[in-house]
């Protein structure tokens, strides 16, 4: 176990995660005391826990410029999608919070779906860049032999409960949000704030199915299904 740990890539990426989600931890119990630097701390900490999950990917098996190239695009990969579902989780919290004062909430709401806005856009397109970068690593610059596949199939059904995130991601963009918006300054707030729950639930739904699909994608290899094929 100690030379598992201390003398290979994955013991060293492990223990790095482990305290890395160690200090998140530690960040997040002292958020009353220090919530700014609270906040910065358990970001770039998870950020690092997040960073170490590719030296047990598939571009472990790679070397060289090879290598490095596709642990950048990993690790890209998953700090944009860490980033998204971190802020799904926030606005289901947002919208989950009892007992609060709802006009007050629906304005901070609202100003923090409007402030994603940017943050959104950057994501969707790093994990759209990233994941045609992943996917020419992994498969190579072919579609068909790979469609059949389990690999295949498993990434084919992730691609499509990525591209309804996005659609979710549109609606809550261009009509949720004006709307409740619009719903602040009228001062009836409520079918706006439902309406947008039961988005970020899905969405949020998705976006689990998503990393499931991930951890078994991890286990497979294309390569081998596509040459027993």
């Amino acid at each position: 176990m100690e030379m598992m740990l201390y003398e290979t890539e994955v013991g060293y990426s492990w223990v790095t995660r482990m305290i890395s989600l160690a200090v998140v931890i530690f960040a997040g119990s002292q958020n009353r005391r220090w919530p700014t630097g609270s906040l910065w701390v358990a970001t770039i900490a998870g950020s690092i826990a997040l960073a170490t999950i590719p030296w047990t990917g598939h571009g472990a098996m790679d070397e060289g410029a090879l290598r490095f190239w596709h642990f950048a695009a990993d690790i890209l990969h998953l700090l944009a999608a860490g980033g998204w579902i971190g802020a799904l989780a926030a606005f289901g919290l947002m919208l989950s919070i009892r007992g609060a004062n709802s006009e007050q909430l629906v304005l901070v709401l609202s100003r923090a779906l409007k402030g994603f806005e940017t943050a959104g856009a950057f994501i969707v397109g790093t994990i759209i860049v990233t994941g045609v970068a992943n996917y020419l690593f992994i498969v190579g610059p072919t579609v068909i032999e790979v469609v059949t596949s389990t690999y295949g199939i498993l990434l084919l059904v992730k691609i499509l409960l990525f591209v309804g995130m996005i659609g979710l991601a549109t609606l809550n963009r261009f009509y949720l949000s004006p709307s409740l918006e619009r719903s602040v300054v009228a001062g009836d707030f409520s079918l706006a704030a439902t309406a947008l729950r039961k988005s970020v639930v899905i969405e949020s739904t998705c976006a689990v199915v998503i990393v499931c699909l991930v951890a078994w994608l991890g286990t497979l290899s294309p390569s081998i299904e596509m040459a027993q094929g």
